[in-house]
């Protein structure tokens, strides 16, 4: 292994629609508060209302955006994984308890996006659900962070990646 690996977290089309879904809804709501604005506030309140529901909304499809560059990286002290601005988690190695390939049961199949079971401890980046997974055990509960700043205490995790065999090499 080298000294730090970076794999990605797979196919970034799924994830591209739901920026681009996201960017007509926002271009949207900014729109129409912008006419609602003008034509019920003065110009300068409507202005200022422009400035934040604007700047809000670009900050959001930013932070929403940010997993498509995402990766997973490994080094000989830890495994980080990142889902963007929005989740991530550091795994020292000598936490990892087990790691496996995973396919998700018919019942539970795996859906894209950033999810937290609180029962099972189990938080999933899922960049593109069609894309290997590979599921990390940890031997106790890691701090991660999720939803952008909640933190939570995992078990696992659950992530999508460009190549299985190349992270499970990586991380045994």
């Amino acid at each position: 292994m080298s000294p730090s690996s970076r794999i990605g977290m797979g196919a970034r089309t799924g994830w591209w629609a739901v920026v681009a879904g996201m960017t007509v809804i926002g271009v949207l709501e900014a729109v129409v508060l912008h006419f609602l604005a003008t034509a019920l506030l003065p110009a300068v309140v409507a202005r200022i209302v422009d400035a934040v529901v604007g700047g809000a909304t670009a900050l959001l499809l930013i932070a929403v955006a940010s997993p498509l560059w995402s990766a997973i990286r490994v080094d000989a002290a830890r495994v980080r994984a990142r889902f963007g601005w929005l989740a991530a988690v550091d795994i020292p190695r000598r936490e990892i308890d087990a790691v496996e390939c995973f396919r998700p049961p018919p019942q539970r199949p795996a859906e894209l996006g950033l999810d937290f079971d609180p029962e099972s401890g189990l938080l999933s980046f899922l960049r593109s659900p069609g894309s290997p997974l590979v599921r990390i055990d940890f031997r106790d509960e890691l701090p991660a962070r999720t939803h952008g700043i909640r933190t939570v205490r995992a078990r696992a995790v659950l992530l999508s990646t460009a190549d299985a065999e190349r992270l499970l090499a990586a991380l045994r």
